[in-house]
């Protein structure tokens, strides 16, 4: 394509896209303009014809007059430079130093034929690029990276997406302002050919004209307001100023007169200063339902319902008792609290147990009286005592267990946690009395299993029957030493009562040695003391006897 062809295109389509990305077309937009024989800003008029040229170059002298005019002056016959147009340098001439057809553009070849601007190709080598292949290239695509946005008139309606068409698909949708009332079919004017319809709010009450809004410089009149009286609009935009002003009912006065109830079936007794009768209705419009005639103040006469929350039917049973009305929840206090005629009907009935000791708890096996509260003073709900006679007040599940042989708290066990080393003895013994120790585990330690009053004294230095005495059974002649001596072990012998037959009375550790042939002193030797020379012979003698002179010293 040659320089003066893709020039020709650029005059053509310039002017549509710079309306479509933004622009405000000018007849005389760009030099060249005013003398291109284009209507650039689709007036009607042409070049110099159009007022947007009058202060053109192009348009100065006389335009297609006698001199230098575009007709017969240096346009056809005369020359633009050194040249012309037509038969002049344009043609046969040379731009600068060439032509344009045979000639050259600068000093090189020419666009055309001859050769090219630079001497490099020629100007028809590459193609403009059409990055978003939308059939427009670069040169004439108002955004040639954005194909939605082209030169395109799909939907006939005159206007592209370059120019601002929002639906290219949708005829009645475009940047059109037919009825100059500041809005497009794209800007929301649901009826572009009607100035009066339009997408503004501007009394903004959240309804415009497209949305039947009947008067929109007044924020109470929009379709769905209440009509109110104020004798000039249509609040509700229903076509009719104050349509409140009838009396329906006849009564001589109407809503805007402030009466609460124009029905004809049933306002002819209900309107602004008659008498409030107990009939359900408010037959002097104060907004209060038979007021007069509640006298316990919950909604309810005794000739219906006064207030809306109330049953529809109900009336009140008991109207001098606020606790008595239609609706309200049963309670258990021998009175028809929700006025069914049913007294303490729906609440829960419990068994009820005497608590003759008084600690809170009721006797286990008990007889139970039903009923939804208590029957008296002394009843309770629980019935796990285990001792409820006068005495057993501090007997019950509450209690804490003490030593005492009796169970407290009612778990079924005895004095729990008074037998440390789980011999089956406590410290307060069977009688559950710590002062009687006859029976009472002395030594009731992690260690002390063996040793309770119902072991086994054994001779080992202590008291394994908690009788208070130790060892006992292991003296035999009762001279207070036993067989396992003071330290409770026989094996170490020199404390052990070496004789503790019934007559070994007199021989033991603690005796004293006397010469008679026996150990008296248990300290395992025979008369010591009484060999004197240490000859082996004793005062007396082998026999121990000292009148038996005959083995004596």
């Amino acid at each position: 394509m040659s320089s003066a062809i893709r020039y020709l295109i650029l005059l053509t389509v310039l002017p549509l896209v710079l309306v479509g990305c933004g622009g405000t077309m000018v007849e005389d937009n760009r030099p060249g303009d005013c003398s291109d024989l284009i209507d650039n800003d689709e007036d009607g008029l042409i070049d110099c014809e159009d007022s947007d040229c009058i202060d053109s170059a192009e348009c100065a002298g006389d335009d297609d007059d006698t001199a230098d005019d575009d007709d017969t002056g240096d346009d056809d016959t005369g020359d633009d430079d050194t040249g012309d147009d037509d038969t002049g340098d344009d043609d046969t001439g040379d731009d600068d130093t060439g032509d344009d057809d045979t000639g050259d553009d600068d000093s090189a070849g020419d666009d055309d034929s001859a050769g090219d601007d630079d001497s490099a190709g020629d100007d028809d080598d590459t193609s403009p690029a059409d990055a978003d292949g939308d059939g427009w290239d670069e040169l004439v695509d108002c955004d040639d990276s954005d194909a939605d946005l082209n030169l395109d008139d799909a939907d006939g309606d005159g206007e592209t997406s370059c120019d601002g068409d929002c639906d290219d698909g949708d005829a009645t949708l475009n940047d059109l302002d037919v009825d100059t009332d500041g809005a497009s079919s794209c800007a929301g004017d649901c009826d572009d050919n009607d100035a009066a319809l339009n997408g503004d709010d501007v009394d903004l009450d959240t309804y415009t004209t497209c949305d039947g809004d009947c008067d929109d410089n007044n924020d109470t009149a929009y379709p769905g307001a209440a009509e109110v009286c104020d004798n000039f609009a249509d609040n509700n935009c229903d076509g009719n100023v104050d349509d409140n002003q009838a009396d329906a009912d006849l009564d001589g006065l109407s809503p805007c007169d402030g009466d609460c109830d124009d029905d004809p079936a049933s306002g002819e007794t209900n309107y602004p200063g008659n008498t409030e009768v107990c009939d359900g209705d408010d037959n002097d419009c104060d907004s209060v339902v038979d007021n007069g005639f509640d006298h316990d103040g919950y909604g309810v006469t005794t000739c219906g319902p006064d207030v809306a929350s109330a049953p529809a039917a109900a009336t009140d049973c008991d109207d001098g008792n606020a606790n008595n009305y239609p609706g309200n929840v049963e309670a258990c206090d021998s009175a028809d609290n929700d006025c069914d005629s049913v007294i303490d009907n729906n609440v829960v009935n419990q068994n009820w147990y005497l608590d003759a000791d008084g600690d809170g708890f009721g006797p286990i096996g008990g007889t139970a009286t039903v009923d939804c509260q208590s029957p008296g003073v002394g009843y309770v709900t629980d019935n796990t005592d285990c001792n409820d006679s006068a005495s057993g007040a501090s007997i019950n599940p509450g209690a804490t267990e003490v030593c005492d042989a009796v169970d407290n708290d009612c778990d079924s066990n005895v004095d729990e946690g008074f037998d440390a080393d789980g011999d089956g003895f406590t410290t307060c013994g069977a009688d559950g009395n710590p002062a009687t120790a006859a029976d009472n585990d002395c030594n009731d330690t992690s260690t002390g299993g063996s040793i309770n009053p119902g072991a086994s004294e054994v001779c080992d230095a202590i008291d394994n029957n908690c009788n208070t005495s130790v060892d006992e059974g292991f003296d035999g002649d009762g001279d207070g030493f036993t067989t396992c001596g003071a330290d409770g072990n026989p094996a170490t012998a020199a404390d052990n009562d070496c004789n503790d037959t019934s007559t070994g009375g007199s021989i033991n550790p603690g005796a004293s040695e006397v010469c008679d042939a026996i150990d008296n002193n248990c300290n395992t030797s025979v008369d010591e003391g009484f060999d004197g020379d240490g000859d082996g012979f004793t005062t007396c003698g082998a026999d121990g006897n000292p009148a038996t002179a005959a083995d004596n010293d």
